[in-house]
């Protein structure tokens, strides 16, 4: 969908797609009081870049914010070029650049300072693209990773 107008303002958010050492991908249960529309839905973890963070520093941050500071990981790379939608404010445009990262250490574990997350899931690409309690942009996110671990795969071949 396309928007005419003035957009004011920009909010660049990263994605963040963990998988573990059996291939599952780490679902959060989203419980946002400002979000009321995905309220118990289930999403990747991730947030928006603050002012002068590098998409690394921010993905070390809302880690530690969402899932505690005894996850650890590697990021490998991002795997999509820019995804992008309106917020609430339609002077306000979100671009999100997930990335995918590779589990090292950790279990994730509610932070009791941080409200917005009620539980965690390791789960199959497979399972994730399959519940219908996935957010839409999770849902892009996951197929547009499927899209970029196949030309990955076809370009090593």
């Amino acid at each position: 969908m396309w928007y005419i107008g003035l957009v004011l303002s920009c909010k660049v958010g990263v994605g963040i797609l963990i998988i573990n050492d059996r291939g599952k991908i780490l679902i959060r249960e989203r419980n946002d009081p400002k979000d009321p529309d995905n309220l118990g839905r289930k999403e990747l973890l991730g947030g928006y870049i603050k002012p002068g963070e590098t998409p690394a520093q921010a993905i070390t941050r809302i880690l530690i914010e969402e899932a505690g500071d005894d996850l650890k990981v590697e990021i490998i790379a991002p795997f999509t070029t820019l995804s992008s939608e309106p917020v609430s404010d339609p002077s306000i445009w979100s671009i999100g650049i997930p990335h995918v990262c590779k589990l090292i250490s950790g279990k994730p574990k509610i932070n009791p300072d941080y409200n917005r997350v009620t539980n965690f899931w390791w789960i199959s690409l497979e399972q994730a693209l399959d519940d219908p309690n996935l957010t839409p942009g999770t849902r892009t996110q996951l197929e547009d990773f499927l899209e970029w671990l196949s030309i990955v795969i076809d370009t090593i071949e």
